[in-house]
């Protein structure tokens, strides 16, 4: 009996969303993609910040209505899906936003839109408001959310990869309740590993902030091993918000070869320092970047870290895929998997609905994220990575 040969598609859900920098935005810049872009309306001349996403101090109990202009650029009538969306911390820190269809269950619930979804004419311009309604018992500090606007319409790309853009914008919406609040630093597990579809060689960190202010840390990772290699590599890192952690990939500079390494990070923050200390072992070597990818760890864009986690991802496809046609003596149909979560900062590729990091994003991822934030979110590139490249902390 001859078996049916199994065909299937990778598909691929990939978000934008406008670029976010600084604690949650660049200044003086609508967020812009997809013929659309979105602004706050009420703005403070004394803080250009305001002309990118919104900074109101409440208290506990208190409400606030505030707007957004969105501007329609195209040529065609555009109809998007308003939504207050949660705040996440990126893969590669920075704020992300949550997915349309992720549950809210932080600042995001703060915020409501006077309607859920709204037409604009071609290059035609809207004011869409959204109430901010901070519960009686919220603790002081920052709590970070954004009003999403999501294009309705999905668009989907043919051949072999199938990929599904969504396009949204998100403004964020930081709230400072007033009151003792601080940001508190922690260092997690470190390992080290190729980034994500590649063996450029990584130091992993968990980074967080389990205290109550947004922080944007500076990361210093030092290894001792290896062959006589010592080298310590420095990284101002984005926004960490509270109450998030990461596994943050640090790009080495150097080849690092397969064997054991005293690690020791430290990160500083506001007046805070953490440290901690690490013996590690890698499995196999670890090759330096040429051509291309700078050897410099502080000029690698977060760009570059982002592509990598998309080639890792589509790669795990890839296998999945192949694997998968050996195994199935069925034909598979092509589908379309439901829109990922992601996060955002400025372009993620993720799925976010409403709003903030990255790219979240996203990602999330975070991140996300994710990752929308500056993030493209895609399949977890964690599928890909094989036990022996991933070494062990004792």
């Amino acid at each position: 009996m001859k078996r049916a040969p199994s065909t299937r598609k990778l598909a691929l859900t990939l978000t934008l969303a406008a670029a976010l920098t600084g604690p949650l935005a660049s200044a003086g810049v609508a967020h812009a993609a997809g013929g659309f872009s979105v602004r706050p309306a009420e703005t403070s001349p004394s803080d250009p910040a305001t002309r990118s996403y919104f900074k109101p101090v409440m208290k506990p109990g208190d409400s606030l209505v505030r707007h957004v202009i969105v501007a329609n650029g195209g040529d065609q009538p555009l109809s998007l899906l308003v939504s207050g969306v949660d705040a996440l911390t990126g893969q590669t820190t920075g704020t992300v936003y949550a997915n349309m269809n992720d549950p809210v269950r932080k600042a995001g619930a703060w915020l409501t839109p006077q309607t859920r979804s709204i037409t604009i004419p071609a290059h035609s311009q809207a004011t869409v408001g959204f109430a901010i309604h901070v519960p009686g018992g919220a603790e002081p500090g920052d709590h970070v959310a954004g009003i999403a606007f999501q294009d309705a319409r999905q668009r989907t790309s043919g051949g072999h990869f199938r990929i599904i853009e969504v396009i949204r914008e998100v403004v964020g919406v930081a709230i400072r309740v007033p009151g003792p609040a601080a940001p508190k630093l922690s260092l997690g597990q470190m390992r080290l590993t190729g980034l994500p579809g590649t063996t450029l060689p990584s130091v992993v960190v968990g980074v967080g902030n389990g205290g109550r202010l947004l922080c944007q840390p500076k990361l210093s990772v030092s290894l001792r091993g290896g062959a006589g290699h010592g080298q310590t590599v420095v990284r101002q890192l984005d926004t960490v918000l509270p109450g998030d952690a990461v596994a943050y990939p640090l790009p080495w500079p150097r080849t690092l070869a397969k064997g054991s390494y005293a690690a020791h990070a430290m990160m500083s923050c506001d007046g805070q320092t953490v440290t901690r200390d690490a013996s590690l072992t890698l499995g196999r070597n670890l090759i330096s970047g040429r051509g291309g990818v700078p050897t410099h760890p502080s000029s690698l864009p977060t760009w570059v870290l982002l592509v990598a986690v998309a080639l890792g991802g589509m790669l795990a496809g890839v296998l999945l895929g192949r694997r998968r046609r050996r195994e199935e003596p069925t034909t598979v149909p092509a589908t379309v998997p439901p829109t990922p979560p992601a996060p955002a900062h400025a372009s993620s590729v993720a799925v976010p609905p409403p709003p903030p990091p990255a790219r979240p994003v996203t990602g999330p991822a975070a991140t996300p994220p994710a990752v929308e934030d500056d993030s493209y979110l895609l399949p977890d590139p964690g599928r890909i990575t094989q036990a022996d490249l991933d070494p062990t902390e004792s």
